[in-house]
């Protein structure tokens, strides 16, 4: 829908207007008011001559709006200094505004996040420079920033975080600005409503965004904090379990969080103080307030243990799921969005090292296996020793495509292995893209398979467990390095087979990835006999001193035996102890 759409024109009849507002009205106003706002969003004014207020505006928003951030400082730094240039600020003000309106009402181009930022600077000076300009200058202001609210909320191809700044925050934010304005708990209260309908859109009901706006959670976050805490100042009342999705976020944002505070799956700003200071008004949970500690501890944290909610979340409405170790910033962790046919994975340690779309190209005889259904979840557990996620999907051909995604909470490893099966058998080729995340770059060992990922120094190790360990083997199966990413290629080889098992396995510990490693394809057998590994496969993978041993069913299950091992199951992945026993990490029978 074009934002061109007629919008119900104010009159400027006479000054009272249809908001009760006069001239002496606006007079009452005062910068102390004005500073009120910002003392809502965790802002501290200094004692000295100059404020060091900074705007709860740039809130989670990148580099690329630093300009528009630059603005929203300035005239709030500028209005709240002991010597405030009303006149000047009021001004820039009005030329902004209007030329905003006078813009976006004559083109089909939405505002964007830019104008919003301006928008909403304009709408926080408003009670600051009320009494102190012409007073039909400051009303026609009023008047075209809801005018522009009224566009914006009229456009239903609006971005998602520009709707929720213009249409919801800006009108909550005037009526914040002008409470004796007549209509103004009318406005905030329809308000109320749109963040309502937004969230309930946006959220499932633990606050997880839906896979699609995981690139825009940390300034929809940030706006939802703003505008929650505009609205319990008016003492408005939020449903419930909006309230309930909305105080959920704040542990989704902590879950998101990378090492450098910005968000997963995003080009965000980082989390600062005065953020989840506000960000928290939305939670009653005193977990939560706990995290937030861990996240900024203004003292070291000792070694005594606290009982903290599970690190990991998986929402299969959402399309997306989040493991990791524990709450502390440099977790190993990965996280999926699969809610469109493809399957966007970012694992990071240290730091972001895996970052892009993860999805296999494959063909059976020379033909292009295609999607033929959005990924299911099939199976997930976690506990002491694991987090384990099961996604599954119909291919064309009667195929089908299992992702299994198996993160050591204790052994800071990754294990991601896709299954292709059919029904008959046929020459199947696969081939796995692995982008790198920005600054990461790969070194390939000179007579084994294994890569290294470095930034700058190496943080990983990357070993392809179904290719032979030493390059001399005989193989046509491969792991390349091919500009910024890495590419797995296998194959059922010279037979035809009605599968295929490819697991990557990933070790998170920079130390540990230096040291010596081997990994082994292992025989299985049934009755006696090997079975081909479209039939089932198991392996060995040791790093240092640590060991494990995992078996997967390609095709049925049966009653088979590997590395001593006696398994009728799916899937069992097991780690051998120090002492020579093995304990099961997991296992799935069917």
């Amino acid at each position: 829908m074009a934002t061109n759409s007629k919008v119900k024109k104010r009159t400027l009849a006479n000054e009272a207007g249809e908001f009760g507002w006069d001239a002496s009205n606006v007079k009452l106003g005062s910068q102390s008011y004005g500073l009120k706002c910002f003392k809502l969003f965790g802002q501290k004014k200094s004692s000295g001559k100059s404020s060091t207020l900074s705007s709860p505006l740039g809130w989670m928003l990148n580099e690329a709006l630093a300009e528009p951030v630059k603005v929203a400082n300035r005239w709030m730094k500028s209005l709240f200094k002991d010597a405030p240039n009303h006149d000047l600020i009021a001004g820039q003000v009005f030329e902004q505004v209007a030329e905003l309106t006078e813009v976006y009402e004559n083109r089909a181009q939405g505002p964007s996040v830019s104008d919003a930022i301006i928008a909403l600077a304009a709408a926080h000076s408003l009670r600051a420079i009320a009494g102190k300009c012409e007073f039909a200058n400051w009303y026609r202001c009023v008047e075209q920033l809801l005018d522009l609210a009224q566009i914006v909320e009229s456009n239903v191809d609006i971005d998602p975080v520009v709707y929720q700044l213009i249409a919801v925050e800006l009108p909550m934010t005037i009526a914040f600005q002008i409470p004796s304005m007549d209509e103004g708990q009318q406005l905030a209260q329809r308000t109320c409503r749109k963040l309502e309908v937004s969230a309930t859109e946006m959220l499932d009901h633990d606050g997880w965004p839906h896979g699609s706006y995981l690139s825009s959670f940390g300034p929809l976050v940030a706006s939802w904090a703003r505008t929650v805490a505009l609205s319990n100042d008016l003492d408005l009342e939020i449903k419930s379990d909006v309230a309930a999705q909305l105080e959920w976020t704040v542990r989704q944002t902590l879950r998101l969080s990378r090492p450098d505070g910005t968000l997963m799956f995003s080009e965000s700003g980082a989390v600062s103080r005065p953020f989840l200071k506000t960000l928290l008004r939305m939670s009653s949970d005193a977990a939560d307030d706990r995290l937030v500690k861990r996240r900024f501890p203004k003292k070291t944290i000792g070694s005594k243990k606290t009982r903290l909610p599970s690190a990991s979340n998986i929402s299969e409405w959402a399309g997306a799921a989040l493991l990791q170790s524990d709450w502390s910033p440099d977790s190993p962790k990965i996280g999926l969005d699969f809610s469109k046919r493809n399957c966007r994975v970012e694992i990071s340690r240290w730091t972001r090292l895996i970052e892009g779309n993860l999805f296999p190209e494959i063909t059976s005889n020379g033909k292009p296996i295609e999607s033929m259904s959005d990924f299911e979840v099939v199976c997930e557990m976690g506990d002491s020793d694991l987090e384990y996620l099961e996604l599954e999907m119909e291919l064309s051909n009667e195929f089908r495509l299992v992702r299994q995604v198996l993160l050591s909470r204790q052994d800071e490893f990754l294990m991601i292995g896709d299954l292709v099966a059919g029904k008959t058998d046929s020459k199947l080729i696969y081939r796995l893209p692995i982008p790198f995340a920005p600054g990461v770059k790969a070194i390939a060992e000179s007579e084994t398979r294994e890569v290294y990922l470095a930034n700058p120094k190496i943080q990983a190790l990357v070993i392809p467990c179904a290719l032979p360990e030493w390059k001399s083997a005989r193989s046509e199966d491969r792991l390349t390095i091919e500009k910024d990413q890495l590419v797995l290629s296998q194959s059922t080889g010279q037979k035809d087979g009605c599968g295929l098992y490819a697991p990557v396995f990933f070790d998170l510990s920079s130390s540990r990835s230096k040291k010596k490693r081997t990994w082994r394809q292992l025989t299985v057998a049934q009755d006696r006999e090997p079975v081909a590994k479209d039939q089932a496969c198991a392996f060995r993978v040791q790093l240092d001193t640590q060991q494990w041993i995992f078996y997967r069913a390609v095709g049925s299950q049966g009653n088979r035996t590997f590395f001593g091992e006696n398994f009728n199951g799916e899937f069992v992945f097991n780690r051998f102890e120090k002492n020579g026993t093995v304990t099961q990490l997991i296992q799935i029978d069917d």
